[in-house]
């Protein structure tokens, strides 16, 4: 372009704004995608190389970015429901275009400071469209109201380039190994992950060249929010729930499992500052936990880091329906090897959201995850896994191993549950996991006792008549469905059969 040319777009861009934002102005549809196609070139011919070049032109170009929002918005909330494939596809390209962008200001920010990624959030947030991650925020929140809406229908190129923006993003803000806790980076996940999911949730091509990526990344989720707390493990020998706890308890909500005797909560999830997720929830242990509003009301959750902690596990779960074949060797990485009962700080898993987890949806959808890996690997576990005691540390383990020592410490957690939990919506996920691994678990090849303490339990459940006629109802379809499961299983072993002799005697 010639001399000059650059400043002069970016003055008609914020022309554009002030007209919008001074005077009533209604814009047709050829209008609107006018005003786009001009946004689109601006971005990419003035914009996005002046943000690798110096401060001044950096920050001219971040005011332009900001002019750039301040229309999309307004072309939102003119739009409304109301606007087409090809308008919000513009819309979405331009967005593409500035998140770029503004990715790239924070990866030089970084750089220049020298001093990792918390750096970013030390930047005042008084100014919204002067804050870099505010105006990535903001960004990332319409690319989302646009996805709900066309994640479905959009092109398989403008969705390939939805998750190679996303990948990029997803890379840059975790290479550190470092996901930050504060209420601008909540919010700030949470908006990035959901749109990673809308995206992950309607896949328009193959995912196997992100899918080990963006579980690594993922699964740096899992427990954020809650790294404050203090790792605690349990034992199968504490006490069960006391019901007294439950009507009489007061104060934030414990999972049943995680509950001391004498009505107090376990301090395995103790806040130890003002950071700790756990403090800031004051639940009730009944189904309208699974609204939208999970948790947020009485304390009031200024991070709200257990939405990002949801969105987390949904891709988690896209993935897994859209590629379960890529999954089988990232088990590992998603479930645990040993040590089922313990709380995790790092490398937690999924079975640590499902245990610990202070919110009942995130354990939800925790367990649906699990089921759902079950449901695609059903047929390899059945051939593959096998359990052997396990080795020295660091010794290599095969898949095989690794896979039979996953179903061990699954059946450990999911039995642990079920004697314990008495949440209605989470016992009914439980179970179906349950399910799930009894079919795809190959007892011949895992120790002897495995099943028949299953259908111990299981048979022990079903004398449990402290839940009310409807829950208890549920609660023996739930259970009659396991013993089916396991009866079911080929061949039956004369331990089981010792085991149906000894409850029906």
């Amino acid at each position: 372009p010639c001399a000059g040319a650059a400043d002069a777009l970016r003055g008609v861009c914020h022309l554009i704004r002030e007209v919008m934002c001074k005077t009533n102005t209604e814009i047709d549809s050829s209008g609107w995608l006018a005003v786009l196609t001009f946004l689109h070139e601006l971005v990419k011919c003035s914009v996005e190389g002046a943000c690798l070049k110096g401060h001044c032109d950096r920050t001219s170009a971040l005011n332009t970015l900001s002019d750039c929002l301040q229309i999309l918005r307004f072309l939102s909330k003119d739009l409304g429901r109301c606007g087409s494939l090809t308008e919000n596809s513009h819309v979405l390209r331009v967005l593409i275009l500035i998140i770029s962008c503004l990715q790239a200001e924070l990866n030089m920010t970084d750089k220049s400071n020298g001093s990792g990624i918390s750096s970013h959030i030390s930047v005042s947030t008084n100014n919204k469209n002067q804050n870099t991650w505010d105006m990535e925020i903001s960004a990332f929140s319409m690319m989302e109201d646009i996805l709900c809406k066309i994640a479905s229908s959009m092109s398989e190129v403008l969705w390939q380039s939805v998750v190679e923006v996303l990948r990029k993003v997803m890379d840059s803000v975790t290479a550190r190994n470092l996901i930050i806790e504060s209420s601008v980076m909540s919010r700030f996940y949470t908006s990035f992950l959901r749109c990673l999911h809308f995206v992950l949730s309607e896949p328009k091509a193959s995912l196997s060249g992100h899918v080990a990526g963006f579980m690594a990344n993922l699964q740096m989720f899992f427990v954020y929010g809650l790294r404050s707390s203090s790792p605690s493990a349990i034992t199968p020998k504490e006490n069960k729930t006391d019901s007294q706890s439950r009507s009489s308890g007061r104060g934030r909500y414990k999972p049943p499992h995680l509950r001391k005797k004498d009505g107090k909560t376990n301090d395995s999830l103790d806040d130890r500052s003002s950071d700790s997720e756990s403090s800031r929830y004051d639940l009730g242990s009944s189904d309208s936990d699974l609204s939208d509003t999970d948790g947020y009301a009485k304390n009031g959750d200024r991070f709200r880091s257990s939405k990002a902690r949801l969105a987390a596990i949904l891709c988690i779960q896209d993935i897994c329906r859209a590629d379960p074949k890529s999954l089988t060797s990232l088990w590992p990485l998603l479930l645990p090897e040993n040590d089922v009962l313990q709380q995790r700080k790092y490398r937690a898993t999924l079975m640590t959201c499902l245990i610990f987890d202070p919110i009942t949806k995130v354990r939800v959808e925790a367990a649906s995850t699990i089921a759902t890996m079950l449901e695609g690997q059903a047929l390899v576990l059945t051939q593959v896994a096998e359990y052997k005691e396990s080795s020295k540390l660091g010794s290599f383990t095969t898949l095989s191993c690794s896979l039979g020592q996953i179903l061990m410490q699954l059946h450990t957690g999911m039995m642990f549950l079920v004697q314990r939990e008495t949440q209605t919506t989470l016992l009914a996920a439980v179970f179906r996991v349950l399910i799930l691994l009894i079919s795809a678990t190959p007892y011949p090849r895992m120790p002897k006792e495995l099943l028949p303490t299953v259908i111990t339990a299981m048979c022990g459940r079903l004398l449990d008549r402290n839940s009310n006629k409807n829950e208890h109802y549920a609660l023996l379809v739930n259970v009659l469905s396991c013993l089916e499961a396991a009866f079911a299983k080929v061949p039956p072993s004369s331990d089981v059969f010792g085991v149906l002799i000894d409850h029906c005697a």
